[in-house]
């Protein structure tokens, strides 16, 4: 019963919190280059190379967004995630340099993480 309270608990006072994820544009490469966002976040690209770099979609991304200016060096660019989609990005200026793959999860299966990581907390506590 105590454990169903500590749940029920747990539970209610779970919020889906927005994060920013932070991908880094160095070395002519976008770093990480492979990231899992969920409906809600952001994403922040900035450039620490001394070259300039842009972030726009490739032409097989199934889903193209509005992409970023130039960035010059320390430049930010900040995409707001608002669908469940699959995003294949990389530099507008050199277009032969690696890009990055973004998986964009649904608000449900958000809180189906949210949800499972509470009850993870809650079997430690149980054991």
């Amino acid at each position: 019963m105590k454990a169903l309270l500590l749940l029920t608990s747990l539970l209610l006072s779970t919020t889906i919190l927005a994060a920013t994820h932070k991908v880094d544009i160095a070395s002519f490469a976008f770093s990480p280059s492979v990231l899992i966002a969920e409906v809600g976040d952001f994403i922040e690209f900035t450039n620490s190379d001394q070259a300039p770099h842009s972030v726009i979609s490739r032409a097989e991304s199934p889903v193209q967004i509005q992409g970023s200016s130039i960035l010059q060096t320390n430049d930010k660019f900040t995409l707001e995630v608002t669908e469940e989609a699959s995003l294949l990005l990389h530099c507008g200026v050199h277009r032969r340099m690696p890009g990055i793959e973004i998986k964009i999860l649904s608000e449900k299966v958000a809180l189906i993480n949210g949800i499972r990581s509470q009850l993870n907390k809650l079997e430690a506590i149980v054991k």
